[in-house]
């Protein structure tokens, strides 16, 4: 065995060794995958290893929690493969059949990863879209009091389970109670004493109004919280990937609105329906009202108004001038452009910018792709292959709902986030498209934010 080789079972291999005993064999990793491997990708199988292989029945999982970009596919691929093929103790292997659930949109993504890595000589997958099940993307496993999604994943009776996430908490502790109770059942207790130890004070200590005291004890809970879960969650943070991969930047441009873009402004802080919100408190306007700020934010023609001049419509020749952000994104987009061999990603959660943006491209000849949740999951990969290697579309316009995870849009070095998403957690994903393995380019991403006369406008703010 070469001295290179990762042995993932090397202490009970060693200890055998030195006992004497007889019969443990190593665990290495297929040197086919191993060459592959950065240290924190080493790090992560070696740790995958021991939750599915050591423990008790019914607690061998782990959530694999690292951030965005840094190989949580290879990793649990290098885990599966070697699972396979080998076996410490006996003579069949440890596992003989595995399954990966995931969205409908990444089936098809798990497919390309698997002939990219092993090859359809060493492993061939049979796939099956058959709904939004999800375990890869574990962090929408959020319904801590169950639901037809776990439900159906518990009823497979997998001894050993994986949950892959980048973002294992996206607005409450209780969602991630739900995630480490599919893959360790009751390591927390139940939903009633794990909201009433950990995430009720870890929640008041994050609340504006919270004292000094509820601040304290919300540290102290998260940090016996952080302990509990060390020995079956593992995570690393984007900058693990800063010493593999190019530079990236990250711009925040402050668009200043347009004359059109303020009259539309004060139109709607007039109407009776923000007089009603003012006067009653939110009720079930509040949301329309916000709505309808955030898309004035992208452009006024997005906007709903009966007595607007019936030529701005979202269907109407795109006008950069009435917006600030179009403005600035159409001419951030010129700039680069001119290089022809740069490309770009644009990212909006509102597939009514995409088509201003689209138009937009197409009056100034770049050719654009689009992903969307209207694309043909079956297409998916075929797009992005082409955006990547084969260098069609100038411009890549992506939902950030339907396309922020599970991307790999590393054909582009520059990517502009038009608007922000109400979860902060989905513009975190959607940025992180460019910057991840295979980049070979310096990366830049831009955050295009409405300003007004005092500032950052608060809907943008509210968004992201």
């Amino acid at each position: 065995m070469a001295e290179t080789a990762i042995v993932l079972n090397r202490e009970q291999w060693m200890g055998s060794q030195e006992s004497g005993a007889s019969g443990v064999r190593p665990v290495v990793v297929d040197p086919y995958l191993a060459c592959h491997l950065r240290p924190h990708q080493v790090e992560g199988v070696r740790f995958l290893y021991e939750c599915v292989v050591s423990g008790p029945p019914g607690q061998r999982g782990a959530i694999l929690a690292d951030e965005m970009g840094l190989g949580k596919t290879l990793q649990v691929l290098t885990l599966l493969w070697t699972l396979l093929r080998q076996n410490p103790q006996g003579s069949r292997p440890l596992v003989t059949k595995a399954i990966v659930v995931a969205p409908t949109t990444l089936v098809r993504n798990w497919e390309a990863e698997v002939r990219r890595w092993l090859g359809p000589e060493r492993l061939r997958p049979l796939s099956l879209v058959a709904g939004p099940a999800q375990a890869e993307q574990g962090h929408r496993l959020k319904a801590a009091a169950g639901s037809k999604t776990i439900s159906a994943l518990g009823a497979l009776g997998c001894p050993a389970r994986v949950l892959l996430t980048g973002t294992p908490v996206q607005n409450a502790p209780r969602e991630f109670f739900a995630m480490a109770d599919f893959v360790r059942p009751g390591v927390l207790g139940d939903l009633p004493a794990f909201e009433r130890v950990f995430g009720g004070p870890i929640a008041r200590a994050q609340d504006r109004a919270g004292t000094e005291e509820d601040k304290a004890l919300g540290r102290e809970r998260a940090r016996e919280l952080v302990s509990r879960i060390s020995g079956f969650m593992l995570r690393r943070t984007a900058e693990v990937n800063a010493r593999f991969l190019p530079p990236l930047s990250v711009y925040i441009v402050f668009c200043r609105p347009s004359e059109l873009q303020l009259r539309e402004y004060r139109r709607v802080l007039q109407s009776t329906a923000v007089h009603t919100l003012l006067s009653n408190g939110p009720g079930d306007q509040a949301l329309a009202v916000l709505s309808s700020l955030r898309k004035i934010c992208n452009h006024p023609c997005l906007a709903p108004d009966p007595d607007r001049d019936a030529g701005l419509t979202p269907d109407s020749p795109p006008r950069p001038a009435d917006s600030g952000k179009l403005a600035a994104l159409d001419a951030m987009l010129a700039a680069a452009l001119a290089d022809p061999g740069e490309r770009a990603v644009v990212v909006s959660q509102s597939t009514a910018a995409l088509d201003l943006i689209g138009a937009l491209c197409a009056t100034r000849g770049w050719p654009c792709q689009r992903l969307d949740g209207a694309t043909d999951p079956a297409r998916r990969v075929d797009m992005v292959d082409a955006f990547n290697r084969h260098g069609v579309g100038r411009v890549f316009l992506l939902s950030t709902t339907a396309g922020g995870a599970g991307l790999n849009l590393v054909g582009a070095a520059r990517l502009f986030l038009f608007d922000s998403h109400w979860n902060p957690a989905m513009d975190r994903q959607a940025m992180a498209r460019i910057w991840r393995d295979g980049q070979k380019k310096a990366c830049t991403v831009y955050r295009l934010l409405t300003t007004g006369r005092r500032g950052v406008w608060r809907w943008e703010v509210w968004g992201g």
